[in-house]
């Protein structure tokens, strides 16, 4: 009786009552190696004398034994090559080196958003379907089955996916609310827009069964240069079937930024799709990413065209505020009220560019800070929760973030023992055109007990060069009320 072993593995298959022999457990790597003298398994008598006989005869019984598990156990390369196999590494390269196009279809009708991919427009747009694993088992498709289908109208882009899962255990989506920290573990599927095309920059949206959203700004290539604060303008839905769970996605154009075309001409996104299996450790990707590179890399999307006649708008927001509040003072018999009014606007001054206005600005309903014990010298460190101060951030970073932070919002509206201060009005002009990115922004508060009244500038302007690089400069000017001053100049 002998073993069957599968191709490429380390083990030959030979004959168990081989003499002489003994085999070893199952492992990868095991060798049969010859017994010790007075086991079991050497039942022969050894005998001595002559060179012809018993003794020189199990000799070569092991050398011709040990060449054929050699020869089984040698490389299949060659073998595969001959059968028109392709090896790991060449199917990694062929899988980076294919171009990932996908076109979408105009929906004719209006979608219900209702995580159900059964209107039948969605049967007009073309599926999705190569997933090939990044995690796990690196450039295999994926083992679940997964379809992804796009469409558009005058005003959204929609996109669906359909998840089919084999197994019994029932779909992980925890996660219910908005940016939910838990969301992680689930079965999830996501996508990544570069509206621009500039493959420089992207937004994420990632959703789960029950319909889950996180949103995320990436303005570079590593997880470390994601925007976890960034919050645009989109909705989705999920739906648990009985082979798995579906997910319809609406992304208004006004939360894009793109360039503006004729209504013939075609506008091109870079696109990118992604579904996690938690239960298998799984991770697959449309257009496949192999280990050496990243899914957070722009650069590597795939490009969705078929969109034309579509428009990102001029819109206009307008947010205005009343906070109201009353004091009394029993013992003193004395009443205190407070009114506070103020404004935003936010306009779009063309498909690429965004201005806001800020008057009389409260922060009161912001997200709070996590709280930090601090027993060290050093200053903490918050990050911005500001919407304000946060769309568009991107636009004010200078050199590499970890080691020249010029710009830091946090300061804005803060006295040196971190009291806060009021803010009179705000300016901000943030967005690209063309090859150009462009940043401005002016920021006027109020005096508050010592604190003078002070007046914050900045300008940046960066252009593209070339397939990945660029060139910028920036300004920063820090007025107090007194004539002091401070300003900075800075190229990269």
């Amino acid at each position: 009786m002998t073993h069957n072993v599968p191709q490429g593995s380390a083990r030959a298959a030979v004959p168990r009552a081989a003499r002489g022999f003994r085999q070893l457990p199952e492992r990868a790597g095991a060798w049969l190696l010859p017994a010790p003298p007075g086991s079991p398994s050497k039942r022969r008598k050894e005998k001595r004398g002559n060179l012809h006989g018993p003794l020189v005869r199990p000799c070569f019984r092991r050398a011709a034994l040990l060449l054929g598990a050699l020869a089984i156990c040698a490389p299949p390369s060659a073998a595969q090559t001959r059968a028109g196999q392709l090896s790991h590494a060449d199917l990694v390269r062929q899988l980076e080196g294919r171009s990932w196009e996908v076109r979408a279809a105009r929906a004719q009708r209006a979608l219900n958003l209702d995580g159900r991919l059964d209107e039948p427009d969605w049967e007009t747009a073309e599926p999705i379907t190569d997933f090939y694993q990044s995690q796990r088992n690196e450039g295999l498709p994926i083992s679940e089955r997964t379809e992804v289908r796009v469409l558009y109208d005058e005003t959204a882009l929609y996109v669906g996916f359909r998840c089919f899962d084999r197994s019994p255990e029932p779909t992980r989506a925890r996660a219910m609310v908005w940016d939910d920290p838990r969301s992680e573990a689930d079965d999830l599927v996501s996508f990544m827009l570069d509206s621009y095309h500039g493959h420089r920059t992207g937004i994420q949206f990632v959703t789960n069964a029950n319909g889950m959203a996180v949103d995320l700004f990436q303005n570079g290539e590593t997880a470390d240069t994601r925007n976890k604060d960034f919050n645009a303008v989109w909705e989705s839905r999920g739906s648990r079937t009985p082979g798995g769970f579906e997910v319809e996605v609406k992304v208004p154009f006004k939360s894009l930024r793109f360039e503006p075309r004729g209504p013939d001409e075609e506008v091109v996104f870079g696109i990118g799709f992604k579904r996690n299996i938690p239960r298998k450790n799984e991770e697959s990707n449309w257009p496949f990413v192999s280990n050496d590179s990243t899914w957070y890399r722009p650069a590597e999307l795939g490009h969705l065209r078929g969109l034309r006649g579509i428009r990102s708008g001029r819109s206009v927001e307008v947010r205005p505020s009343v906070l109201a509040g009353r004091t009394s003072d029993l013992d003193l018999r004395t009443t205190e009220t407070r009114k506070k009014g103020a404004v935003d606007v936010k306009w779009g001054v063309t498909s690429g560019l965004t201005a806001d206005f800020t008057v009389n600005t409260d922060f009161a309903q912001e997200e709070a800070d996590i709280q930090q014990v601090n027993f060290t010298r050093f200053s903490l460190f918050f990050p911005e929760k500001r919407q304000f101060f946060l769309e568009g951030e991107q636009m004010f970073q200078f050199g590499l973030p970890q080691r020249a932070d010029l710009v830091f919002t946090r300061r804005i509206g803060l006295s040196g023992s971190g009291e806060a201060v009021p803010i009179s009005y705000g300016t901000r002009l943030s967005g690209r055109e063309g090859a150009y990115s462009v940043g401005a922004m002016n920021i006027q508060t109020r005096s508050s007990g010592e604190t003078a009244s002070r007046n914050f500038t900045v300008v940046r302007l960066r252009r593209d060069v070339f397939a990945r690089s660029n060139v910028g400069a920036l300004f920063t000017n820090v007025q107090g009320k007194g004539g002091e001053f401070n300003k900075v100049f800075g190229a990269d």
